[in-house]
């Protein structure tokens, strides 16, 4: 899911594919401990991209999202 009123794109799915497109992209953040299944593929896009992908804890992933639907990332 998308917040355009501050840029933000989160999810597993969306941010897959903001990477996968092209978007200009600053930064990733991950919930720290949450690194697993389709995160490992997100993080080693970003890699490859060179974004810097930052381990944050849930309660700022929360405030950063609707209401912690952030699937920790």
């Amino acid at each position: 899911m998308e917040k355009s009123d501050n840029n933000i794109v989160y999810g597993r799915n969306p941010v897959m594919e903001a990477l996968k497109g092209g978007r200009t992209i600053d930064k990733i953040y991950v919930q720290k401990g949450e690194i697993n299944g389709s995160l490992i593929a997100v993080i080693a896009k970003a890699k490859d991209r060179h974004i810097p992908v930052i381990e944050a804890d849930r309660q700022k992933l929360d405030m950063m999202s609707d209401k912690g639907k952030h699937q920790g990332i």
